[in-house]
């Protein structure tokens, strides 16, 4: 036998050189992850987790849709010695000062309970009274104070403790959501080469994954997004390893069942694959009408039978966690369909988000494989034992599953974090395209090898630019001496926590808290909002008629971004996110006229 022969094969190499770049990849985003900037919808996972159950009580209350209980029963609830026990908490917290507007927020809460957030506010309630590890906390303290999942609270619950500071929490967590999207463009190769993609193919197809500007800034972030990508390529791998096996639906039904908990979207998937196996298995059929309407019953019963541990999890999602009436996101109409059309594709596949004309590109490219791919889809014959036959029929039934819920209003067309959701899909599309493509025209592997070389030449090209653009601008520092106090106006509690250190207090502006003295020296700092503007709404937000206050501005300073978390989007207000900004006033307040 020769020596050679024990050599390495190509597929090894190639997978070796993807997985350095991965790492590589990898590394400078850790590097990076404590400085990128961040959102609320990111740091209020500390607040969530580290002052259960308060957020858990005021998010079930904004979420509740209901009117099981009158003005005066919630005010005789509000006597209720565990609920003052609540409340004692909450305004300690968050330091109220006017308790007739939190009473009046506290009764308008429970008057907007319905059957489910009232069992739901009593659970969160016995919970929070149990020595529970804090992990086992974390696991209900995410999903009832965010739209976020419980799987996710329980992975941010190990990484860190009750007494983890605030910046610690970020950095362990961070880590963790950054070691989450490179183990989904892992994810992507080995289900690419499960369906019968060549290396090459699959490693270009990583390599689009590992440098996409939304993609990998979404891997900064502690919400859903990084959750459900790497959920829906695990749930991806299950199905192409088990398809045309015995084990299959019942790998199915326990997948399902376990990555619900990590992304409630995947019932979305999940339906899909429910939808194909009732047209497999009544394909074909020639009876009549009802004979074949008969079959799909059938059909569809069989299936449900070997789902029962999934539907179990979907039961107990809906009891216990999912928020009602928070999946529509955005509005489209015929007008803004082509240009969200334009920005969705660049959120999955754009590198470079600077140049016009690179835009124009990039979109060009990723469309036109797009086409492929569903040119592939309804043209091209396939065994139906392999995985990319089952694959094909899936992405067809997802797609029209997520058609019937934007005309139903459930879910949105729209360039929003969201529609990340189906990144899994998107990109193994683009994958099964370029194998198209090389099967048709049959390049050699130098050719694969110098495009794929390019892709890593401007992908790190558009990284770096992306980093400096994304370095935090949000910093209160220097304080003049005659400051009193510094006020911060975002949506979160959760800067509140975050060591400072500049010599005053910081206080996160809440309506029911904010109470500036007069003829004092304050300092306004926000990430999302000049300061008239935010006075005008904290007036606007209170329940009795307020007017905002008078102030006298000292020195106002602006540090303007159109850097966001997302990528691609048309308007300034990054769509459900903030942009890296920074607005400044010092300012007065002048006593009243009256």
């Amino acid at each position: 036998m020769s020596a050679f022969s024990k050599l390495p094969t190509k597929e090894v190499y190639i997978a070796i050189v993807f997985c350095i770049l991965a790492v590589t990849v990898f590394s400078i985003h850790v590097s990076h992850r404590t400085a990128h900037f961040q959102e609320c919808d990111s740091t209020v996972v500390y607040e969530a987790l580290h002052n259960f159950p308060i957020p858990s009580f005021s998010f079930n209350s904004y979420v509740s849709q209901g009117s099981v209980v009158s003005a005066e029963q919630a005010q005789s609830i509000l006597a209720w010695p565990l609920v003052r026990t609540f409340t004692s908490l909450y305004r300690e917290q968050y330091h109220i000062t006017d308790e007739g507007e939190f009473n009046a927020r506290v009764v308008r809460a429970l008057t907007r309970l319905n059957p489910v957030t009232a069992f739901r506010a009593a659970y969160i309630a016995a919970v929070s009274q149990i020595p529970l590890p804090f992990f086992i906390k974390s696991f209900f303290a995410l999903p009832t104070a965010a739209t976020y999942f419980p799987g996710a609270g329980l992975l941010f619950g190990l990484l860190s403790g009750p007494n983890t500071s605030y910046e610690d929490f970020m950095s362990r967590a961070t880590l963790l959501t950054l070691v989450l999207f490179s183990v989904s463009a892992f994810l992507l190769y080995v289900i690419s080469r499960r369906m019968g993609i060549v290396p090459l193919v699959g490693a270009i197809a990583g390599t689009l994954f590992l440098f996409s500007i939304s993609i990998y800034s979404y891997g900064y972030h502690l919400g859903s997004t990084i959750f459900n990508i790497v959920s829906g390529f695990a749930w991806l791998l299950v199905f192409v390893k088990y398809w045309n096996t015995s084990a299959f639906f019942k790998k199915m039904s326990l997948a399902t069942a376990a990555i619900v908990f990590f992304n409630y979207l995947i019932v979305v998937y999940w339906s899909a694959l429910f939808l194909f196996i009732i047209y497999k298995e009544s394909r074909g059929f020639a009876g009549d009408a009802r004979g074949k309407l008969k079959k799909v019953v059938k059909s569809a019963l069989v299936f449900l039978k070997t789902q029962w541990l999934a539907c179990a999890a979907f039961v107990f999602i809906g009891l216990f966690f999912y928020p009602p009436g928070q999946s529509y996101r955005g509005t489209t109409s015929f007008e803004t369909l082509p240009g969200y059309a334009y920005n969705i594709i660049l959120n999955f596949f754009g590198f470079y988000n600077d140049r016009g004309w690179l835009n124009v590109l990039q979109f060009c490219v990723a469309g036109a494989l797009l086409v492929v791919a569903a040119i592939g889809i309804f043209s091209k014959k396939i065994d139906p034992a392999s995985p990319r036959y089952a694959f094909r029929g899936v992405v067809v039934a997802l797609f029209a599953v997520y058609a019937v819920l934007v005309a139903g209003h459930v879910l949105a067309f729209f360039p929003s974090r969201h529609i990340l959701v189906f990144a899994p899909v998107m990109f193994l599309l683009v994958a099964l395209a370029l194998q198209d493509v090389v099967d048709r025209f049959r390049p050699s592997d130098v050719v694969l090898v110098g495009m794929w070389a390019v892709l890593v030449v401007l992908g790190f090209l558009s990284l770096f630019p992306r980093i400096s653009a994304t370095e935090d601008r949000f910093a209160i520092g220097p304080v003049d001496p005659d400051v009193k106090k510094v006020f911060i106006y975002d949506c979160g509690a959760s800067w509140g926590y975050k060591q400072w250190n500049v010599g005053v207090p910081v206080e996160v502006i809440k309506p029911s808290s904010f109470a500036p003295e007069v003829n004092q020296t304050y300092l306004y700092v926000s990430q999302t909002a000049p300061m008239n503007e935010a006075f005008t709404s904290i007036a606007r937000e209170k329940q009795q008629e307020a007017e905002a206050p008078a102030v006298q501005v000292l020195s106002e300073s602006y540090t303007p971004s159109d850097a966001c978390f997302l990528g691609y989007h048309p308007s300034s207000s990054c769509l459900y996110g903030s942009p890296n900004r920074l607005y400044r006033a010092k300012f007065i307040i002048l006593p009243s006229k009256e």
